[in-house]
């Protein structure tokens, strides 16, 4: 008789519906000083009020002269103002030089979370708990996998492996043991590292991936075991995501996952926060440069020492006082243009890059010709070379027409660690390479400046 009895009960509730909690998520990444936009995303990142998470997943300050002339501040702020719980630096945020990269990380009101990078005493918290509406999340934070080749060996920062810092994050994390693992990364669902899926079948911990740096947008798909999301780039879309849990055991039901686009207002707490930023800035961004005689223009194919290429290239010898300099920018989707002002120079070279010298040999210099000669080709970039003369082939293939047998060569810091050839000599003494405290941009403009009559030859 009881096990009739039992019968209807058990079946009655299997009928019922589970009772579930909700975490719900906002993010952005890859803002790129994209004040005005971030200011219009704010009515959608303020949804939810304080039982949400908010993270953002880097390159956040660099982008913009706004943002530059703010060093970031007006960004960090902004994201104060929407809440946010969590910043994980990118890439272009380390360029900013450590004393600006620690002011935002100080004035970041939530959590800077980074688990594979140290700097000048600095360093990220790995992960942190966080408990909203009912459900305890471990958020992980990971910059750029390929950080420890973008800086060098003096800058005083070290830079883990995104497996390495994952294989001492997980054991703290499984004794934690929260309901949802999400991992916030600034990298796409392929780089470096390969696929993002297959790299991550060794922490099956993990149920949500929120990415950067590739600056596409995921809606929501899958990767591997984990759920995927990326919102883009230049604050033009945010990312919603609700993860549903069953009440009972704990286990997740499923995650759903949208973009937002901004809305036609900003935000009026972003844009107070803001104002103080923007005082000064319409005279700083249209302070002129130079007036060329002629007019400036970029064509559509690449070539050698386009003259503006070989101004800069000459600037980069003043600022360091080296025999020789080389210089490469993306070309410009800009209109020809005679005056310049620091916003116009800004579009031109946006990027916080610092000035070095490396002294080289003839056959060291060969080498860096050739793969700078390939590197423009693959990413359509007008570059040059001051104070060495160079041939072209009848396929307009540079080769050096005279040049000493040693020479000392200026290249931003980017140039040095990012290119095979200089990079590996940095171990040598004998290359005495150094770092000047300088930004390309700023010695560019005081080039310029010097030459105020003068044009590109």
């Amino acid at each position: 008789m009881m096990k009739l009895l039992l019968l209807p009960l058990l079946l009655l509730a299997a009928l019922i519906p589970a009772r579930s909690a909700e975490l719900e998520l906002y993010c952005t990444t890859d803002l790129h000083g994209h004040a005005d936009r971030l200011a219009a995303l704010g009515g959608a990142l303020r949804q939810g009020g304080d039982a949400v998470l908010r993270v953002d997943v880097g390159d956040t300050a660099q982008g913009t002269l706004l943002s530059q002339f703010s060093g970031g501040r007006i960004m960090i702020e902004s994201l104060n103002a929407l809440n946010f719980d969590c910043w994980i630096p990118g890439n272009h945020d380390f360029e900013l030089g450590f004393d600006r990269f620690r002011t935002l990380a100080e004035s970041f009101r939530g959590v800077t979370l980074g688990g594979e990078w140290r700097w000048n005493g600095l360093s990220g918290i790995p992960w942190k708990l966080f408990r909203k509406n009912g459900v305890s999340a471990a958020v992980i934070g990971l910059s750029d996998p390929k950080m420890p080749h973008r800086v060098l060996p003096t800058d005083g920062s070290r830079f883990d492996t995104p497996y390495a810092a994952l294989e001492r994050i997980m054991p703290e994390i499984r004794a934690a043991a929260p309901d949802v693992v999400i991992l916030f990364w600034h990298n796409g669902l392929y780089s470096s590292i390969g696929s993002m899926g297959n790299f991550l079948r060794r922490f099956p911990e993990i149920d949500l991936v929120v990415g950067g740096h590739s600056h596409q947008e995921h809606p929501g798909e899958r990767a591997g075991h984990v759920h995927f999301v990326q919102t883009g780039r230049f604050a033009e879309a945010a990312g919603r995501i609700r993860i549903t849990l069953d009440d009972r055991t704990r286990r997740i039901l499923r995650i759903d996952s949208e973009l937002l686009r901004p809305g036609t207002l900003p935000d009026p707490e972003v844009a107070a926060a803001q104002r103080p930023f923007r005082s000064g800035f319409d005279r700083y961004a249209s302070e002129q440069v130079i007036t060329f005689p002629e007019p400036v223009e970029f064509p559509a194919e690449i070539i050698w020492n386009h003259p503006f290429s070989r101004l800069a290239a000459d600037a980069y010898r003043s600022a360091t006082g080296a025999e020789a300099a080389f210089f490469a920018m993306y070309r410009p989707q800009s209109e020809p243009f005679r005056r310049l002002d620091r916003a116009g120079l800004f579009q031109l070279l946006p990027y916080e890059s610092r000035l070095c010298a490396i002294r080289l040999d003839h056959e060291q210099l060969r080498q860096f010709l050739e793969e700078q000669a390939n590197l423009a080709r693959k990413w359509n970039q007008l570059p040059a070379f001051s104070g060495i003369s160079l041939t072209f082939t009848a396929r307009q293939e540079p080769r050096l027409a005279a040049a000493p047998e040693q020479l000392t060569l200026a290249v931003t810091d980017y140039t040095l660690v990012s290119s095979a050839t200089l990079r590996a000599l940095l171990d040598r003494p004998e290359t005495g390479w150094r770092v000047f405290p300088v930004i390309e941009r700023d010695a560019v403009e005081q080039y310029l400046k010097a030459r105020r009559a003068g044009a590109p030859e």
